[in-house]
């Protein structure tokens, strides 16, 4: 079977739980990338890239290594996609934490930056973001023609 890409993108966990850590609403972004996850993966997608960074990069590479550890996904492949193995440095314990466990859980760990970490979603046969505003990277990725599911408009 050939192997689909998904590129994930999203916020810093400031922009997406802007009064401190909404939990409600971090269990409904939770619920939303398992089921969109499992149903990308259902339509060939194996391979999901994440840049781990803090909110939703961690969340959902760690929705995709709960999925491979489940079973649900076997064949699951996490990327992490980094700009350096110390962007943790900058993370919050916690998020800190996650940073270094996804990586050692990660099927494989690419150091990029510049303009290929920017353009990491050309690869990719779809996109799963959370944006809650019409911004300008928003706006590119939709009109590239790339398949776009913007979790923060199916909660």
């Amino acid at each position: 079977m050939y192997d689909k890409h998904v590129t994930f993108l999203g916020y810093a966990p400031e922009k997406l739980f802007p009064t401190r850590l909404d939990e409600m609403k971090e269990d409904k972004i939770r619920r939303t990338l398992y089921q969109t996850i499992t149903e990308l993966y259902s339509n060939g997608y194996r391979t999901f890239v994440s840049d781990l960074s803090a909110g939703f990069g961690l969340m959902a590479a760690d929705t995709v290594v709960m999925l491979r550890d489940s079973d649900k996904c076997p064949d699951i492949r996490l990327v992490a996609m980094i700009a350096s193995k110390r962007q943790s440095e900058k993370y919050d314990k916690l998020s800190a934490a996650l940073f270094n466990d996804l990586l050692k859980q990660a099927n494989e760990v690419k150091t990029v930056s510049g303009k290929k970490y920017q353009d990491r979603t050309q690869e990719s046969g779809h996109i799963v973001c959370y944006s809650n505003r019409a911004s300008t990277m928003i706006h590119e990725m939709e009109m590239s023609g790339i398949p776009l599911t913007n979790i923060f408009k199916l909660i």
